[in-house]
């Protein structure tokens, strides 16, 4: 044993101090490895944090703009419903004014030709106190009856119109 440990000793000294220290190392290259990963634990954690912020201010500023474009296209809408009632509106009046002319020229052609026939029918009766043409009267005299029915009518009409 004695022997052994002459030849052997140093070199199995030397093998448990070598690999004492290869364990040494190994020990502190896993202990180095570790504070590595766990800097770049701390680091993706800081990393997930900002963007977790980062996304909910986007979220936030992404509702604020569909609020805002909400808005603007309801009040747009609005503006267009409240145009088309007016358009609406200014056709009904023009449609209800055009019919009313059209009513009121058709009524005025229609008394126009009441008025006419009226006259015809005064125009064509003789006149009162003027003689009857027969064989013995003259044409001046019927034409008399009717210049004397003119001028009444004429008068008439002058007089009503100057009164108004």
């Amino acid at each position: 044993l004695y022997i052994l440990w002459r030849v052997a000793g140093k070199s199995v000294v030397r093998a448990i101090a070598g690999r004492r220290s290869g364990i040494a190392a190994e020990l502190d290259g896993l202990a180095r490895r570790k504070q590595e990963a766990e800097d770049s634990l701390l680091e993706l954690e800081k990393r997930i944090s900002r963007l977790n912020a980062e996304r909910t201010a986007i979220l936030e500023e992404s509702r604020e703009q569909a609020r805002t474009l909400r808005e603007s296209l309801i009040a747009a809408a609005e503006d267009d419903a409240k145009r088309i009632r007016e358009q609406a509106l200014r056709a009904a009046e023009s449609e209800a004014k055009s019919a009313r002319d059209a009513l009121r020229s058709q009524l005025a052609d229609e008394v126009v030709l009441a008025v006419e026939e009226a006259l015809k029918i005064r125009l064509a009766a003789p006149a009162v106190g003027a003689k009857p043409s027969g064989k013995g009267g003259n044409k001046a005299d019927a034409s008399d009856g009717l210049s004397a029915g003119h001028a009444k009518l004429i008068d008439n009409a002058l007089k009503r119109v100057v009164l108004q």
